[in-house]
């Protein structure tokens, strides 16, 4: 039979723990807007009354500017560090991503509003209305979660606004008897 010794273990649990109150605590020191998200990947195993070897979390900053999301990190690996000291864990931080916001190009983006102004707006008559009706009934659930993801996804264009002059365009449109947000607004059955 073995004998555990369980006041010789090094919680690693307990390091995330500390880390998460301690980036709590660090939410009322940083910029309005910075938000801190973060998730248990591996709370280390299942057992309640086990020293874990072993946890890992994943923390998202967000920031309107890059300068301040980098800054908070600084602070949050800091965090993680010191609960790494006080439980006597070791520690590895992975930087897997970063989200940039936009920088807008004014003078692409007037070039395009004024060739937008010369054709004017879309005009449909009934044929139009008619197949993009169709159109819709057509479309299984399972479909629309499927343009609502090809629909949304832009990544990455926020981080390449930084380093190319890019200019975005929203077009507003709703197909005839469409309710509100639904994701194959827009289709007119056509292209």
């Amino acid at each position: 039979m073995q004998r555990r010794i369980p006041e010789l273990g090094r919680s690693a649990l307990d390091a995330a723990e500390l880390m998460n109150v301690g980036v709590n605590y660090l939410r009322e020191h940083i910029p309005e807007g910075v938000r801190l998200h973060y998730a248990y990947i591996d709370a280390g195993g299942e057992s309640a009354n086990v020293v874990q070897a072993s946890s890992k979390l994943h923390y998202f900053i967000r920031a309107t500017e890059p300068k301040v999301a980098m800054d908070v990190f600084e602070r949050v690996k800091k965090i993680a560090q010191g609960a790494a000291l006080m439980t006597e864990t070791k520690l590895s931080v992975d930087f897997d991503s970063a989200c940039m916001n936009y920088v807008p190009n004014k003078r692409l983006t007037d070039l395009i509003l004024k060739n937008l102004k010369q054709y004017g707006d879309a005009e449909y008559d009934k044929f139009d209305l008619a197949y993009a009706s169709r159109y819709r009934m057509t479309l299984t659930p399972s479909q629309v979660e499927k343009m609502k993801r090809k629909l949304t996804s832009e990544f990455g264009t926020e981080s390449a606004s930084w380093v190319e002059k890019q200019s975005k365009l929203s077009l507003c449109s709703k197909v005839a008897t469409t309710p509100s947000k639904k994701y194959n607004d827009g289709f007119n059955g056509r292209g």
